[in-house]
């Protein structure tokens, strides 16, 4: 029978980051579903310090999807999730600050790859509902925005005739995945996410060897941006 103290919970703690670290075992996310929330929930928490204090890479989907399937309680309500969960708002903001940091450990010299890994993950923040996504959907949003300069400097190589991978994810697609993650989020930080991706889009059309072309989607993001900022007078008013 499992046991919550705090000893095993450690042993196993560190079996479960070894695994992910070499993976080498795809048996734990089984093996945890015998535990009880807060044992499961303390484990994710210790796995996501791990790999974040420690910088380990994320360099593949399924490495992202292993660890996420790890940390389940810390993304979204599970069946066994109680009723007080996220009622302790320190406590849950702290957790949660933690999760989002996990964008960040994402590397892969392959834009392709990472434009997978961060959609990957976007797909399970997604599950959190709306007080998860404030933490965690802004993480997201600026790990794809830096995929914009790394496309454009391909492309350019490209260009000038050097050799090498070009990626299949173009710029649009990656403006595309940013308006879909702000529009899901909606939070008093979702005015500055429209204006830093106009900025972005208003850049790349300006070096754009077809000037204009990405002209509608500045205008498309920057029209959002005023939308958020009415909303929020509208709000400021009415309190």
């Amino acid at each position: 029978m499992w046991t919550s103290s705090s000893a095993p919970l450690r042993k196993y703690s560190r079996n479960i980051v070894a695994s992910e670290a070499q993976r080498s075992s795809r048996n734990y996310p089984a093996l945890l579903g015998y535990l009880d929330f807060h044992t499961r929930k303390r484990v994710a928490n210790s796995m996501v310090k791990t790999v974040t204090e420690d910088n380990h890479s994320l360099v593949s989907v399924e490495g992202v999807n292993q660890l996420f399937r790890f940390i389940e309680p810390l993304l979204r309500d599970m069946q066994d999730t109680p009723p007080t969960e996220g009622h302790d708002k320190e406590t849950f903001a702290s957790e949660q600050q933690q999760v989002a940091k996990l964008a960040h450990q994402l590397r892969s010299e392959d834009i392709d790859m990472e434009f997978q890994m961060v959609t990957a993950m976007r797909g399970f923040f997604g599950q959190g509902g709306p007080q998860r996504l404030a933490f965690t959907l802004p993480s997201t949003f600026y790990a794809a925005l830096s995929l914009v300069s790394k496309i454009r400097a391909a492309e350019q190589r490209r260009a000038e005739g050097e050799e090498g991978p070009t990626p299949t994810v173009t710029v649009k697609k990656v403006f595309q995945f940013l308006h879909k993650t702000v529009t899901a989020l909606q939070t008093e930080v979702s005015l500055q996410m429209w204006l830093v991706a106009a900025v972005s889009a208003d850049q790349v059309d300006r070096c754009s060897p077809n000037p204009g072309s990405f002209e509608p989607i500045c205008y498309e993001f920057l029209t959002q941006a005023l939308v958020c900022f009415e909303e929020e007078i509208t709000e400021t008013f009415k309190q």
